[in-house]
């Protein structure tokens, strides 16, 4: 379901499922959640329910709110987040990050779980 407000620059939708793309084109990132609204001209988006972020690196962001900040260009929730990388977990509550989740935050309470790659002797 889609319902857009024109005059608020408003767009609200359910089950998501969005793709995104850098300034050269290419994709770096899939977003799915329940529900969500943009402000397409201010550039703001904001998710919430069952989130997942996963890009093209393979990194996966699990939370309930997500939300868009133009500004600083990060996205950014204060709820509790699970970031998966291979084996590598870590947790924790707030986060702020770069688009592609490369550079990264976790604000508070902060746990991870790193798993050792043996090497090839």
């Amino acid at each position: 379901t889609v319902s857009k407000w024109t005059n608020q620059d408003l767009t609200r939708a359910e089950s998501l499922l969005v793709d995104f793309f850098n300034e050269n084109g290419e994709h770096t990132s899939q977003l799915v959640a329940d529900s969500g609204w943009i402000k397409e001209k201010a550039q703001m988006l904001g998710v919430w329910g069952n989130v997942q972020v996963i890009t093209d690196e393979e990194v996966k962001l699990e939370t309930q709110t997500l939300n868009w900040d133009p500004g600083k260009k990060k996205i950014t929730t204060e709820d509790f987040v699970k970031i998966t990388k291979d084996k590598d977990v870590m947790t924790g509550y707030g986060l702020e990050a770069d688009q592609e989740l490369k550079n990264l935050k976790i604000k508070t309470e902060v746990k991870g779980e790193i798993v050792k790659k043996k090497s090839k002797n």
